[in-house]
């Protein structure tokens, strides 16, 4: 090891969560996804409300998806 490095510690637990929480975070937004469809299509849901939380939605996923990829950093 060179010199003034430290080793680089790791979790057992949290690297276990932080991969079932990639199995959690796609079914979710999935589920999501269809219900904004389903919100869409059958409900009288303003075209502008549901345009804002599509875009929440996708700012979401690459919030997440960074979160995720630190964590396993």
């Amino acid at each position: 090891m060179a010199p003034g490095s430290q080793p680089i510690l790791s979790s057992t637990p949290l690297q276990v969560l932080l991969y079932l929480n990639v199995w959690y975070f796609a079914a979710f937004y999935l589920a999501e996804i269809l219900m904004f469809i389903y919100k869409g299509i059958l409900l009288p849901y303003p075209s502008d409300n549901l345009l804002l939380d599509v875009v929440l939605l996708l700012l979401f996923l690459g919030l997440e998806t960074l979160r995720i990829f630190y964590g396993e950093k």
